[in-house]
């Protein structure tokens, strides 16, 4: 479902609090003017889930991971990732803005119908955004792509094998084989 309310990206990251209530009561991304509704799924819940789990494990503060519950400013609206590793902890709206710190880590995780969004539009918006890793991992084909920025451009490594060790360099303390995310 999309739906207009006629606001500009600018308007509508600017909504003052008392307006917050016009706004979908269903997961969005904010694209082109319009409220683009997110499909919820278990799937990725249970993914992000592990996830979580590992960078709290790792020694992150729980207060700074954020699964699909903050929006990310990127060029031309807002993306709600599946996991969102903060450069600090925030309070109020949950979207990031451009002049806040960039997220340490973002995860997506592919479904069908997200598959060439994932793979190329948000990894253009989180590369422009200087998001340093983004993470996009993919059920189907039981594989994650690990995308570090060097410089202003992702370097990439697709891990296959379920034995392979995902190695975060936002997190170096994460201790995680890619078969455990397909369990």
């Amino acid at each position: 479902m999309n739906t207009a309310l006629n606001l500009s990206l600018e308007e509508f990251l600017n909504l003052p609090e008392q307006r917050w209530q016009e706004l979908p009561d269903y997961p969005y991304e904010f694209q082109e003017g319009e409220f683009i509704e997110l499909q919820e799924n278990l799937e990725h819940s249970e993914i992000a889930d592990i996830i979580r789990q590992v960078l709290i494990t790792a020694g992150e503060d729980t207060r700074e991971i954020k699964t699909s519950s903050c929006q990310l400013e990127v060029s031309g609206g807002t993306r709600r990732p599946d996991l969102m590793l903060l450069a600090n902890r925030r309070k109020g709206r949950s979207i990031i803005r451009f002049a806040e710190p960039t997220p340490r880590l973002v995860v997506e995780v592919v479904s069908p119908k997200s598959a060439k969004i994932d793979y190329e539009e948000k990894r253009t918006e989180y590369e422009a955004r200087g998001i340093p890793e983004y993470w996009i991992v993919d059920p189907k084909a039981q594989s994650i792509t690990i995308n570090i920025l060097v410089g202003s451009t992702y370097r990439e490594t697709k891990l296959t094998h379920p034995d392979d060790a995902i190695v975060s360099q936002a997190v170096p303390e994460v201790s995680m084989q890619l078969g455990e995310l397909f369990e």
